[in-house]
Formats: structure tokens, C-alpha cells, sequence
């Protein structure tokens, strides 16, 4: 708002010099429209008012006859008064602009706490010593699988069910071929899932830690993390599950 002034200041200035007070009334007269233009509180806008009543009033004890009756001014005044008015609304917008506080960047753990909705799933999990693997896809229209990340005691709640295909396939000539195929599925009521137990961020990874229900083993996930919009992708590299192991698994959620 200050560089607003400035530039009021500045006018009414060059126009003092010239000791036109005609040209300031009607300069006035064009401003009392301004403060409505913009967007400043109600005190900021019966600031620009005083301010403006304080110069004219001085300005018309000097002469009182400046006004004319039906505010014939020139057209050079008018045109002026218009530069002003527009200098005016864009001083303050790029001002208010340059004042406004952009909100701070969330922190991975806080974009990821809350209720997730499954929408794609890819695992391509290969053999490299047997030269045979599996591929794994999400089909869309069985599954109603989701995650919850939470911030309590940072837990993942899981919901819904996941099926997907599931083709085994092996190298041949450098292309894969394909020698099985069958259907598969996670269930979240068994606590099926590559994401279970509880959840950390290190490293700008997630890491998510589960005792096994069967051995009562500890293990361990680790998964990078993309965000774009409400969107969220969490890839896996297979080989944490096994030195013999090579691949991808892809996991994308939307926002619940």
C-alpha cells in the first residue's frame, strides 16, 4: 500500500510545480473510485480518502474558483487523471502481491498421513538366474483395495480387497513369452499388502515395518515416493526381497 503513495505523492508533485490545481481536483475526483478497485481493508481505504481530502482541501484555499461548474477539464488532465488511476491499482496489486506469505512446503510424512484409494498396481518380479518372471497388474474392476497412514503411533490401517493378474513368462530371443497365467489376490483383512504395520520417513524413503503373522519375524519395506497433485506412487525395488530378485513393483493411490 506504501507504494501507492509513493506514486500519488509523485504525481501531485509534478503537478504542483505546474501550479495547475484544476488538474489535481479532477485527479481526485477520478481516485475516489480507486480504493473500491482494489482489494484493502476498510481502514486502508478510508486512509487513501483523508489523504487525498487533506492535499485537495489545501490545494482549493489557494483557488477557490479552480472547479468549473460542469468539470469541462481538458483532455490532457483527463488523460493524465487515467494514467494515475491505473499506476494506482497496479502499484497496490503488485504490492499486495510481493506482501503476500505463500504457505509453507508440507513435509513428505504430512503429504502422506490420511485415507489413500488404490489406483494402479505393476509388479514385474524376475528371476535373473533362471531367466523366467512374473508379471502382476491390478484389474480395476475387482479391486476396492486402500491404505490409511495415519499420525497415530504412525500406523497404516488397510481396507478392500486387490485382485490382479498374474503371468509368469520366460526369456526367450530377448522377449518374454508367456507360460502360465492365473489371478491372484490381497486381502486387507488378512493385513495383506506391500505397506502393513507401521510407517517412517528417512531419507526421503518410506519404510514400513511388520512382524510376520506366520515366522513372527520383523521385516521391513522400503519404497520411494512421488506426489503429483492428489496423487501418490510408491515404487518398490525387488531385489530388497531377494539378491536373486530384479524388477519393479508399482504401487499408485488418489487421495480418499
Amino acid at each position: 500500500m506504501e507504494c501507492a503513495f509513493i506514486i500519488v505523492g509523485l504525481f501531485f508533485n509534478s503537478i504542483l510545480v505546474s501550479r495547475n490545481i484544476c488538474a489535481i481536483v479532477h485527479i481526485y475526483d477520478c481516485c475516489k473510485t480507486f480504493a473500491f478497485l482494489i482489494k484493502p481493508s476498510l481502514i486502508w481505504k478510508t486512509r487513501i480518502f483523508l489523504h487525498l481530502n487533506e492535499i485537495v482541501s489545501k490545494m482549493e484555499h489557494c483557488s477557490l474558483n479552480c472547479r468549473p461548474k460542469h468539470k469541462s477539464y481538458p483532455m490532457k488532465y483527463q488523460i493524465i487523471s487515467k494514467a494515475l488511476l491505473l499506476f494506482l491499482i497496479i502499484s497496490v496489486l503488485s504490492c499486495d502481491s510481493e506482501d503476500t506469505l505463500e504457505s509453507p512446503e508440507l513435509s513428505l510424512s504430512e503429504k502422506l498421513i490420511g485415507e489413500w484409494t488404490l489406483t494402479n498396481y505393476y509388479s514385474d518380479l524376475y528371476f535373473h538366474a533362471r531367466e523366467e518372471g512374473r508379471i502382476e497388474k491390478i484389474v480395476p474392476e475387482e479391486t476396492d483395495y486402500g491404505i490409511e497412514f495415519t499420525s497415530n503411533q504412525n500406523e497404516i490401517i488397510l481396507s478392500g480387497f486387490l485382485r490382479y493378474t498374474w503371468d509368469e513368462y520366460e526369456i526367450a530371443d530377448g522377449e518374454k513369452v508367456i507360460t502360465y497365467q492365473a489371478t491372484n489376490f490381497m486381502d486387507s483383512e488378512h493385513g495383506e499388502g506391500y505397506h502393513t504395520g507401521n510407517w517412517k520417513i528417512e531419507n526421503d524413503l518410506l519404510i514400513c515395518t511388520d512382524v510376520s503373522s506366520q515366522e513372527g519375524i520383523e521385516y521391513s519395506t522400503i519404497s520411494s515416493i512421488e506426489f503429483s497433485g492428489d496423487n501418490l506412487k510408491l515404487t518398490l525395488e525387488n531385489s530388497q526381497f531377494g539378491t536373486h530378485l530384479e524388477g519393479e513393483t508399482i504401487i499408485e493411490y488418489i487421495r480418499k
